[in-house]
């Protein structure tokens, strides 16, 4: 295999890595970008993932469908995902700042089509420089199964008081990946959540989420501000510094939640505070006669590095 004369061929694969919800670099949250994966093997995909050791890591192929600027495939360390908001926001400002991506230009905006379906970009300009990006989630939301608090409380290393209730119990929703959404007491609660990897693995997979998004209320003013963490040990990572899917899927719950029939919702959130990688996200929900019909969730972007992976060129039998 990859050898030609007896010389070993390799495929040179240039990356580029990019902090995503974040202006300050090796602040946010990372993502590692691959371009122009055509022909490597899920598990070299899966491998590649794995060496970066990011939450996900992005493959753009070319895309099937006219539509689109290109294929997007996401692999955590462990698995593929159907859908995720940081390497898609990733992705985009990478082929932005590019200008062309397959041979196509690149404009204000693009789509991705990936296993969730197609994914719509706005890219975020000033001067014409690109700053970062907001997606249209790709699936119409869902509002699936509640979960028992003290389900919650074993897995994320609180007691049951520390779940909030009121407006929701704990509950699994999605917008193209199901996420457990659980609001919590105070930010020192939220301070000593943890992932308890047993508890994770006695209890999840539940409804096709993996992972707990936790959050607490921070509001100033007239804004909707809140603080969050989410933890995925079952998809090998401890704590996610800024969550795309999750956030987009919780201000489509609190939307859906609000006694408004028809309303646009806006939340900020911080994340990975925690970790020492804050992050800002600004998510939206459009609701309309007591229906969500868009759900959008954006940021900053910043480079961090670039280079070059090498992949022994596969030859056929």
């Amino acid at each position: 295999m990859g050898t030609k004369s007896g010389v070993m061929q390799w495929q040179r694969l240039k990356y580029v890595t990019v902090d995503v919800f974040t202006s300050q670099r090796f602040t946010g949250n990372p993502v590692a970008v691959i371009l122009g994966a055509d022909g490597i093997a899920d598990e070299e995909m899966q491998a590649i993932a794995a060496e970066f050791r990011y939450s996900e890591t992005a493959f753009l192929t070319a895309p099937t469908s006219a539509c689109c600027a290109a294929r997007l495939r996401i692999f955590t360390q462990k698995d593929e995902l159907p859908f995720a908001g940081h390497p898609n926001i990733g992705a985009a400002y990478v082929v932005a700042r590019l200008g062309t991506v397959f041979g196509r230009p690149i404009g204000k905006s693009l789509s991705f089509e990936q296993r969730a379906g197609v994914v719509s970009i706005d890219i975020t300009l000033q001067d014409g420089i690109p700053l970062g990006a907001t997606l249209l989630a790709p699936e119409p939301y869902r509002r699936l199964v509640e979960v028992d608090p003290a389900v919650v409380a074993a897995c994320v290393g609180l007691e049951d008081e520390d779940i909030v209730s009121q407006q929701h119990r704990p509950i699994i929703a999605s917008i193209g990946l199901p996420i457990l959404l659980t609001e919590v007491r105070d930010l020192e609660s939220l301070g000593r959540c943890r992932p308890i990897p047993e508890q994770f693995a006695r209890h999840f997979p539940r409804s096709g989420a993996n992972s707990i998004h936790l959050y607490t209320r921070t509001n100033s003013g007239n804004e909707l501000q809140f603080r969050a963490r989410h933890l995925s040990p079952l998809d090998g990572i401890w704590e996610d510094p800024a969550t795309g899917s999750a956030n987009a899927a919780l201000v489509a719950l609190l939307a859906d939640l609000a006694p408004a029939r028809t309303m646009q919702l806006q939340i900020n959130v911080k994340q990975g505070v925690e970790m020492g990688r804050a992050s800002a996200l600004v998510a939206t929900a459009d609701k309309y006669a007591g229906k969500i019909h868009a759900v959008r969730i954006g940021g900053d972007c910043i480079q961090a590095m670039e280079g070059i992976i090498s992949i022994p060129v596969r030859q056929s039998s």
